[in-house]
């Protein structure tokens, strides 16, 4: 997930920083895996596991 601010920045820059952001591989850290396993959790079952 990836979140610019409007006010910040301009459509252009915005363009440019999520563009880094889906340019760049995933790292594969267990942090980014527990993470993503709570959104698919949430999205099968509808509730947030801790």
């Amino acid at each position: 997930m990836v979140a610019v601010g409007g006010r910040q920045h301009t459509v252009e820059e915005a363009t440019e920083l999520i563009e880094a952001f889906l340019a760049e591989p995933f790292s594969n850290d267990e942090r980014h895996v527990r993470r993503i396993g709570k959104i698919a959790a949430y999205e099968a079952t509808g509730e947030v596991i801790e």
